[in-house]
């Protein structure tokens, strides 16, 4: 099982430490594998991206700012096996939600 979650800030890239989300009703969502769309491998990079909308349940409370975005292997605690920067901080309020859309959540092994 994979699972994508939201992050506040990370302490340890390397690591996979991060601060993770908090707001009202949060929790990591599960991406099965048939989830990805991974095209064909090239010389020495392969590339995983969401085919589905990654879609968090709206919050009841509890405003936070996500920084990242993160794969890991639980649904809490486990090991962070991806982290990366939004493209642009989004601050969560009572009754957002926060959506992947499909093609814009991409994994890049070297």
């Amino acid at each position: 099982n994979i699972y994508v979650g939201l992050a506040t800030a990370i302490s340890d890239r390397e690591a996979g430490s991060v601060t993770e989300a908090t707001f009202g009703n949060y929790a990591r969502q599960q991406v099965a594998a048939s989830g990805w769309t991974v095209p064909a491998v090239s010389t020495d990079t392969q590339t995983a991206t969401n085919a589905a909308n990654i879609e968090f349940p709206a919050s009841s409370g509890t405003s936070n700012t996500i920084t990242h975005a993160f794969v890991a292997d639980a649904s809490s605690s486990g090991n962070i096996l991806f982290v990366g920067a939004l493209d642009a901080n989004k601050t969560i309020a009572t009754g957002d939600i926060f959506r992947i859309n499909a093609g814009n959540f991409s994994i890049e092994l070297k």
